[in-house]
């Protein structure tokens, strides 16, 4: 995971929370900046927390998923492509 890379200096606003999906935790995100979409990602096993950056194709799946089982395994599905 790394830090947000996209505008000199951090700034990074919250959008929605994605919820767990196989130990890790997701807000999807983007900097205040310049609007690019970043997911904020925490690992509940480590506690390691950093940013991945989110293309636009996922972005628009993530935005049309209801929040529920369909969501969670898209998540899982994210992860295991992003992380």
């Amino acid at each position: 995971m790394d830090q947000l890379t996209c505008c000199k200096g951090p700034s990074w606003a919250p959008e929605r929370d994605l919820g767990h999906a196989e130990s890790f935790d997701y807000l999807l995100g983007k900097c205040t900046r310049c609007g690019s979409p970043w997911m904020n990602v925490f690992c509940v096993a480590s506690g390691i927390t950093g940013y991945e950056r989110v293309k636009p194709d996922d972005l628009a799946r993530i935005r049309a998923t209801p929040d529920g089982p369909e969501l969670k395994e898209l998540m899982r599905q994210w992860g295991r492509e992003n992380l």
